[in-house]
């Protein structure tokens, strides 16, 4: 890709803000996926001169260092500090390449998403810049602590969460393996988990977990942001978020809100993995029709307390 030839990236780091990767603010959305982060990612970056770059850390098309899922920087043994420290500074980041039907120079010079996101914030300071990338939920405490990063977390119901991954055939690929690995779980409680239910609770609690664990240590800079209470009310989600996070909820990311939130669609076909103009007002239970008795139970046993401590809502 072009974005990957070194004369480019002279170019950037000549061109580009002497500062690194950023903008005034820098926001990190973060979260379980299927949890609302592309659509508040969208939603926050909807102002003029706010820029959003999207999953940098995916291990399928985001930089190369990122070789496992949900990064746990956070962790006290890891070797991802300096991967995040070079990709906010922007030094010789490398991206993965494309893959698309588009012949070889079209896709040299058009890269990916991603690349020319990163190539935009990079020559272009925002005033905002908002990174929306679930896979660096375990980072974000050393986030806040060495770049000044705010973060936001995306929560869902879990069973709600479960029903996502299941419409869109996720719920038997969730990355516990990459979480034993880098140490956050054991292996024997990843093995005790025997049941999809089961291993989406786990894993829907290790994220949230360490997402309410930021949010008490760290206030000013971590917020939480309710996908069920903003699809019962999302004016008034949005604004209790941007008052958290100091931000103006202007007109532009009410017109977003609107859009997004007043359309026909309740529950996506299968095959849909993003569908962001929904009919928000019918989404919130509609998990009650597509999870079982015995799974309900499950994952109220598991998850049912961190819920109400993060949300503040029963189950």
């Amino acid at each position: 890709m072009l974005l990957q030839t070194q004369p480019f990236d002279r170019l950037m780091s000549r061109l580009g803000d002497s500062r690194g990767l950023g903008g005034d603010r820098r926001l990190a959305v973060c979260g379980t996926h299927r949890s609302g982060t592309t659509l508040l990612g969208a939603l926050l970056s909807a102002d003029p001169r706010s820029c959003q770059i999207f999953e940098p850390f995916n291990p399928v098309f985001g930089i190369e260092e990122a070789t496992r899922s949900f990064l746990a920087a956070d962790w006290p043994i890891n070797q991802w500090h300096e991967v995040i420290d070079r990709f906010l500074a922007g030094e010789r980041i490398r991206f993965r390449r494309p893959a698309s039907n588009d012949n070889r120079l079209t896709r040299w010079i058009k890269g990916t998403r991603l690349t020319r996101e990163y190539a935009a914030a990079r020559l272009f300071r925002p005033s905002r810049l908002v990174i929306k990338c679930p896979f660096i939920s375990l980072s974000s405490q050393y986030l806040i602590d060495r770049h000044d990063v705010q973060v936001v977390f995306a929560v869902k119901h879990p069973a709600s969460f479960f029903a996502s991954l299941r419409r869109v055939g996720w719920d038997e690929v969730l990355p516990l393996d990459d979480l034993v690995a880098q140490g956050v779980i054991d292996a024997a409680t990843c093995e005790a988990a025997t049941t999809p239910a089961a291993r989406a609770g786990l894993f829907w609690n290790v994220i949230n977990a360490h997402a309410l664990d930021t949010q008490r240590r760290y206030p000013a800079a971590a917020a939480i942001w309710s996908h069920e209470r903003f699809c019962r009310d999302p004016d008034a989600e949005m604004l209790r978020l941007t008052e958290a996070l100091h931000i103006d909820y202007s007109p532009a990311m009410k017109l977003a809100v609107s859009r997004a939130t007043h359309g026909v669609v309740v529950r996506p076909p299968a095959a849909t993995i993003h569908e962001l103009v929904r009919n928000a007002a019918e989404m919130s239970d509609d998990w009650r029709n597509y999870v079982s008795a015995e799974e309900d139970a499950e994952l109220r046993a598991r998850c049912g307390t961190l819920y109400r401590e993060l949300i503040g809502d029963d189950w």
